[in-house]
Formats: C-alpha cells, sequence, structure tokens
C-alpha cells in the first residue's frame, strides 16, 4: 500500500513540474526588467552568454524600444526573434 502511495504521489509531482514548465514557456519576459538567468531561461534559443549580452547591453544603451533593437546584442538575430516574438515584452 505504501509503495502505491509514494508512485501517486512521484505521478502527482510530474504533472505538476510539468505543468509548471508550460506555463513559464507561454509567459511573456521583460527584456528591460528581467535578469540574465530570467531572460535565459525565458528566451527560446537564448543562452546564459547571450542573456548577459543583452543584460549588458541594456546596462550601456537604456532600455530597449523596439524588439527589433534585440539584434544590436551579438548572437540575436531574426531567428531569435522570431522564435520569441509573443514572449518578449518591453514593459
Amino acid at each position: 500500500m505504501a509503495f502505491l502511495s509514494s508512485a501517486l504521489v512521484a505521478d502527482e509531482s510530474t504533472d505538476e513540474s510539468h505543468s509548471m514548465a508550460v506555463l513559464a514557456d507561454t509567459s511573456a519576459i521583460n527584456i528591460n526588467q528581467a535578469s540574465a538567468p530570467q531572460i535565459a531561461a525565458g528566451l527560446k534559443g537564448a543562452d546564459i552568454v547571450t542573456a548577459t549580452a543583452i543584460v549588458t547591453y541594456r546596462d550601456a544603451n537604456g532600455p530597449f524600444k523596439t524588439k527589433d533593437a534585440l539584434m544590436n546584442v551579438k548572437g540575436v538575430g531574426q531567428r531569435t526573434l522570431s522564435k520569441n516574438d509573443e514572449v518578449i515584452a518591453l514593459k
């Protein structure tokens, strides 16, 4: 009986973490306020190096006024913007 209960608990936590991952994928990421780890987690195709470059560029040049301005950051191109158009927020 205890084995069955622990198996059910394990299944529930797996379902919950999967639901949280799905929610994270659809959440907007404010590139003018997010930290590098948040950007890396929220944008498809952006690793921590690219996310750090985004934050460094933002700190040096001020907030991004358009999504296209992200292409001024080394490692961010049209493909990255296209994959993330729905999740990138400026405010």
